[in-house]
């Protein structure tokens, strides 16, 4: 009997892994100013027009704000299909737009968040009391570039650093260093120490893909 439960919870694992959408650096010749620690990665199956708009749109969203701040950092960009699976895989709400890694230095977004369908979008205005467009990804951003830089997993203090940050200020973590790093809530899975350079894995865009349990390997 142990035995066959045993295996049943390898199996599901080997599922889960199997499952994960891959990803592939986007390299990006922008005039803005964001910083080169910064980048940005599309899941495997996004069409190459729909990723650089896509990234473009996020390039342009992020850039009032102080991203140097954040270190070498990750924004993956995740097929709509593809994203509440993964969000529960990680143990995050499937209805949110995002999620971040704090250890991993990753923010994971649905591409919905810039290119949703009219039921996501309805989906997503429920959820969270206003209509999609520029007010709400500054808000949704702004919040994961709280947990970001000041490497907070609680949720309200984000929302306060996000705040913060649309207000033009540095917001400056208010949470105790020992109880900053690791899983925020329960939307982050935990990472360990070498993830930060998983992004050094890749060059081109659309090069050797790889997925969140290769960098959670690291």
């Amino acid at each position: 009997m142990k035995l066959t439960v045993l295996l049943a919870v390898l199996l599901a694992a080997t599922t889960a892994i199997t499952q994960e959408p891959k990803f592939y650096r986007v390299e990006f010749a922008a005039n803005d100013s964001l910083p080169v620690t910064i980048h940005f990665f599309c899941s495997q199956g996004y069409n190459r027009q729909e990723c650089m708009h896509d990234v473009a749109a996020l390039r342009s969203a992020l850039a009032p704000y102080p991203l140097q701040l954040l270190g070498e950092w990750s924004f993956y960009m995740v097929l709509a299909p593809d994203w509440k699976p993964l969000a529960r895989s990680h143990r995050g709400p499937a209805v949110s737009p995002a999620f971040t890694l704090l250890l991993g230095h990753a923010t994971v977004i649905d591409r919905s968040l810039f290119s949703g369908t009219a039921d996501r979008n309805i989906e997503l205005e429920k959820w969270s009391g206003m209509p999609v467009g520029p007010a709400f990804v500054d808000i949704a951003l702004t919040h994961e570039l709280g947990h970001g830089i000041c490497q907070e997993k609680n949720e309200r203090l984000a929302n306060e650093y996000g705040k913060e940050l649309r207000e033009g200020k540095i917001p400056i973590a208010r949470t105790p260093r020992r109880w900053r790093s690791g899983r925020r809530g329960n939307k982050s899975p935990g990472t360990n120490s070498k993830s930060p350079a998983f992004w050094r894995l890749f060059q081109n865009l659309f090069q050797t893909p790889i997925t969140f349990s290769d960098v959670l390997r690291r």
